[in-house]
C-alpha cells in the first residue's frame, strides 16, 4: 500500500497492551495510520468516529468481547464494510466458525507471525480499496446512464413531435413502435390541393440514436422542400440529393405517395422500399415497374446514369380498397421462441397475408389494430427486433 497518497488507517482492538505494542512495531514503519481501543465497546465508538481502513480485533476481552463487537460493528450503516481480522489464540473449528459468522473477513492466531500478519492486512486492504473503486465506478456509471436516459426521453419526445399523432383524415389510421426509445422509422402527412393527400413513409438503417437523427434531417429537408409536394419524383430526386453524404454511411428506403381519395388513384415514387399492399378481396402488393435506389448510398447523378433514378408511377385502386404502407419491422418479424432458428418463418411468410384478407372489410382503423395485435401474438411479446409502421388508407 506504499504507493498510495492516503495512508490506510488501521484500529487495534485488545486488551492486552503488550499485544497493542507488538502490533504497532509491527505496523508502525510509516505505512499506516494506527489507533488503538482496549476493549470491544471503546473499539465500536473509535470505528464510528475514525471509520479505519480495517480493524484487527482480539477475541477475548472484558467489558465487550470481539465477537459481539463484531456483530455491533457489522450492523451498523457506517461501519459494516470496514474489514475486521479477529486476533485469536482460539484455533479451534468452531471457534474460527464463530467469528466469521459475526462478520469477520480473516483471522490471525497468535502469536503473531510479522510476514503473515503483513501479508493478510495488505490483501484485505487491497480488497477495500478494489470494493470502493467498484462502487465509485458503479455510481458513476449510474449517473452516466441516468443522463443518458434522460437524454434518450428528449430525444424521444422530440422525434414524436416530429411525427404525427393524429390521422389527417378519418380514412388513415397508423401505428407506431420504436424497439427502443428511439428510432429509426418515420412518417408524416401533407394535405394537398383537391382533397389529395401526400403520404411519406421510411426507415433508417440502424436503430438507436443514429437513425432517429437521419429521421430529423429527413423531416427537415421534406420541410424545406414543400414547393415540390405536388412532384413525387421532384421532392425525392432533392431528398436524396439534400441528404447524400450527410448519413454517416447510413442509408435509408422510402415511399412518397399522393393519393387521391375521389379517383380512387395514387401517384407514388418508391426508393428501395417494400412495395404497399392493396387490400381488397385479394392481397397483392402495389405495382412497381421503376424501383430505385434506398437513399443517401449514390448521388442523383450516378442514379440517372444507371437509370435508378427516382420515377413517378400511377395506379387506380378499387373503391373500397385499401392500402397498407409499412417498414420491414413488421414483415421481417421472427417468434422469439425461434430467434436463433435460422429457417423460421417470419410474419409476412406466416400469418400477416391470412390476417389481412381476413380483415378486409374492416375499416382502417381495425386493421391496423387487428394487424398489430396478430403481431404481438405471432412475436410471443411486445418488445420487438425492430421499429415497426404500419399506415393504412382507405380509399
Amino acid at each position: 500500500m506504499s504507493s498510495s497518497k492516503k495512508k490506510p488507517m488501521i484500529l487495534i482492538v485488545d486488551d492486552t497492551s503488550a499485544n497493542i505494542e507488538v502490533l504497532m512495531g509491527i505496523l508502525g514503519g510509516g505505512e499506516y495510520k494506527i489507533s488503538a481501543a482496549v476493549n470491544g465497546k471503546e473499539g465500536i465508538e473509535m470505528a464510528e468516529k475514525l471509520l479505519p481502513d480495517l480493524i484487527l480485533l482480539d477475541v477475548m476481552m472484558p467489558v465487550m468481547d470481539g465477537y459481539t463487537a463484531c456483530r455491533h460493528l457489522k450492523n451498523s450503516i457506517n461501519t459494516k464494510h470496514i474489514p475486521v481480522i479477529f486476533l485469536t489464540a482460539k484455533i479451534q473449528p468452531e471457534d474460527i466458525t464463530k467469528g466469521f459468522e459475526a462478520g469477520a473477513v480473516d483471522y490471525i492466531v497468535k502469536p503473531f507471525n510479522e510476514s503473515e500478519l503483513l501479508a493478510r492486512i495488505e490483501n484485505h486492504l487491497e480488497l477495500k480499496q478494489n470494493r470502493e473503486e467498484l462502487k465509485e465506478e458503479r455510481n458513476e456509471l449510474r449517473i452516466i446512464n441516468k443522463t443518458i436516459e434522460e437524454d434518450l426521453n428528449m430525444a424521444r419526445s422530440i422525434q414524436e413531435m416530429a411525427m404525427p399523432s393524429q390521422p389527417p383524415n378519418a380514412s388513415i389510421a397508423f401505428h407506431y413502435a420504436s424497439m427502443a426509445q428511439v428510432g429509426g422509422d418515420f412518417y408524416t402527412f401533407f394535405e394537398l390541393s383537391d382533397g389529395k393527400l401526400g403520404l411519406f413513409i421510411s426507415d433508417v438503417s440502424g436503430h438507436g440514436i443514429a437513425a432517429a437523427f437521419i429521421t430529423l434531417l429527413i423531416k427537415n429537408t421534406l420541410q424545406h422542400n414543400q414547393n415540390h409536394l405536388d412532384d413525387p419524383e421532384t421532392l425525392m430526386g432533392a431528398l436524396n440529393e439534400n441528404l447524400y453524404g450527410q448519413t454517416a454511411g447510413n442509408f435509408f428506403t422510402a415511399i412518397y405517395a399522393i393519393i387521391d381519395f375521389k379517383n380512387s388513384e395514387i401517384e407514388y415514387v418508391t426508393a428501395g422500399h417494400n412495395q404497399p399492399y392493396i387490400i381488397g378481396e385479394e392481397i397483392e402488393e402495389l405495382g412497381c415497374d421503376h424501383k430505385s435506389l434506398p437513399m443517401g448510398i449514390v448521388n442523383n447523378t450516378y442514379l440517372k446514369k444507371i437509370n435508378k433514378y427516382y420515377k413517378s408511377q400511377k395506379s387506380f385502386l378499387t373503391k373500397g380498397s385499401r392500402l397498407l404502407f409499412y417498414t420491414d419491422g413488421l414483415t421481417e418479424a421472427i417468434r422469439l421462441s425461434e430467434k436463433d432458428n435460422p429457417d423460421a418463418l417470419d410474419f409476412e411468410s406466416s400469418n400477416l397475408l391470412d390476417t389481412l384478407l381476413q380483415n378486409r372489410n374492416e375499416s382502417a382503423e381495425k386493421i391496423v389494430h387487428n394487424v398489430m395485435e396478430d403481431l404481438k401474438q405471432f412475436r410471443e411479446t411486445d418488445h420487438f427486433d425492430d421499429d415497426v409502421c404500419i399506415i393504412c388508407a382507405e380509399m
